[in-house]
């Protein structure tokens, strides 16, 4: 069976090949003003020292802070603020603040507390409005079991803590029971 529907016959032959010469002339043009460049340093960029002083720094230049602390990550970006004063601005923190670990807690008529310490979720341990830390709870169990957060709360007297306490229930004969045991919890927290 044919697919094609036109046949090409022809006794003519066309070579077709590179010219014999080819000519390249370049021009340089004016030279402009730099693009934007990425700095990196430990601390704040508009402290004195953090960027060496033989750097020439241009408006829309970029600083990461690679400082450990609660400025760790943030991008900075060079810019004429208030009055038209030339400084660095933070723009965006790159690494989001997160806690992601397996945990073992135990059960009791199915409750339990846990504490996380803040210092694990967020390099800034201020943040102390619960509201702040968005928690996911994921049972790891083959069997069915229902895991809630009933309250999340900063533990007093230092403040450098997330308790979370839990519910657990497990599907046991047509209906839900409070659990009891060990089971690991797969943990996410971030920072709103």
């Amino acid at each position: 069976m044919n697919i094609f529907d036109i046949v090409l016959d022809t006794e003519d032959l066309l070579v077709l090949g590179p010219v014999e010469n080819v000519q390249l002339q370049t021009d340089i043009g004016l030279t402009g003003k730099r693009g934007s460049r990425f700095f990196v340093g430990s601390g704040n960029p508009n402290t004195a020292g953090v960027i060496p002083p033989t750097e020439q720094i241009q408006v829309g230049d970029f600083f990461v802070n690679s400082a450990s602390g609660s400025r760790y990550g943030w991008l900075y970006v060079y810019q004429a603020g208030q009055n038209n004063i030339l400084s660095w601005a933070e723009a965006i923190k790159l690494q989001p603040s997160m806690y992601a670990n397996n945990i073992q807690v135990e059960f009791d008529n199915g409750l339990t507390s846990t504490n996380i310490p803040l210092s694990d979720i967020t390099s800034d341990t201020s943040i102390l409005n619960t509201n702040k830390y968005v928690v996911q709870l994921t049972p790891i169990s083959a069997d069915p079991l229902l895991i809630n957060l009933q309250q999340k709360r900063i533990d007093a007297p230092n403040y450098n803590t997330l308790a979370l306490d839990l519910r657990a229930t497990k599907y046991v004969l047509g209906s839900w029971v409070p659990f009891e045991g060990i089971i690991t919890v797969a943990v996410t927290i971030s920072v709103l």
